[in-house]
């Protein structure tokens, strides 16, 4: 019973699906080419481990929205996968 608060793998979950799905919607418009369904997977489980494994800090105690939004922000803008189209198309097997 003491895997990870709902709240830190919901915001985790919800912001790398964000991310991606604005990735794909951005690739889509350059490229004119659509990532698979395996790619789109593959891209959120690897950023959720990401964000998961940055905001895990916070431990029990769930931080106000402001704060978290700063921490995703800063887990993002640290992130190679946030910041690196050739990371997302690397990590998306492309």
């Amino acid at each position: 019973m003491g895997g990870l608060p709902g709240w830190l793998l919901s915001a985790a979950i919800a912001a790398s699906t964000t991310v991606v799905m604005g990735y794909a919607a951005v690739r889509w418009f350059e490229k004119g080419e659509k990532l698979s369904s395996e790619a789109l997977k593959n891209l959120t489980q690897t950023l959720t481990a990401t964000l998961l494994e940055r905001l895990k800090n916070f431990g029990k105690r769930k931080p106000g929205q402001q704060e978290l939004q700063k921490n995703i922000s800063e887990a993002l803008e640290g992130s190679t996968l946030g910041t690196s189209r050739d990371a997302m198309d690397k990590a998306a097997g492309e």
